[in-house]
């Protein structure tokens, strides 16, 4: 067992870390590009400014991790439970995170660009400032999340909740949004610019300002 372990600035490449408990472990700064995390438990973990590029954590646990900074470019985090976890100015280009529960999670100034987020889970999360650009958010739930001044620019939305999220000064410039429930939503000075919100629900959203 690591649990609680300090393994800050560590080059942990080609450590085998499978069956390890790693509750708590402080893994900032480190570097664990491709490492594999499937289905381990990191709950409570520091991985801020960690490189974990192309890692997998696939149906791994991150309750309350903190990845804070860290690169997570093209790192698969499917139907991994990330409730909680921070995520600010974290590098997730490219990653995938279908299905991922991140409820409750801080993307605050996080990058997402062409990032697979289909099926996600965003109850309550925030994302404010946050570049989701090209993303794919398809059947995502994103209900109650804070995302002012997010891009969702050319991003993939159709079938997403989006129920009374604050979007205010999004910009959803050409994104696709086909079915999506936009109901309640803060809308106030968003771009809508080109958008498809062909079969979208609107219903008592605030569009004030929006463009």
């Amino acid at each position: 067992t690591l649990e609680g372990a300090d393994l800050r600035d560590t080059n942990l490449k080609k450590t085998n870390l499978a069956k390890v408990i790693l509750r708590g472990v402080n893994f900032s700064g480190a570097d664990l590009e491709g490492h594999r995390f499937g289905g381990l438990n990191l709950s409570g973990a520091n991985l801020t400014n960690a490189n974990l590029q192309r890692a997998n954590f696939t149906k791994a646990i991150l309750i309350g991790a903190n990845l804070a900074g860290a690169n997570l470019s093209k790192a698969s985090l499917d139907n991994a439970d990330a409730r909680n976890a921070k995520f600010a100015s974290a590098d997730l280009t490219g990653a995938s995170l279908r299905r991922a529960d991140l409820s409750g999670a801080d993307f605050t100034g996080a990058t997402l660009r062409s990032a697979n987020l289909g099926g996600a889970e965003l109850v309550g999360a925030k994302l404010v400032k946050a570049d989701l650009s090209k993303a794919n958010l398809q059947d995502s739930k994103m209900t109650g999340a804070i995302s002012i001044g997010a891009q969702f620019i050319e991003s993939n939305l159709p079938n997403s909740s989006l129920l009374s999220a604050d979007l205010s000064r999004a910009d959803f410039s050409n994104a696709a949004m086909g079915n999506a429930n936009l109901g309640a939503a803060n809308l106030h000075e968003a771009s809508l610019e080109g958008a498809n919100l062909t079969g979208a629900d609107l219903r008592f959203a605030d569009l004030r300002a929006s463009k």
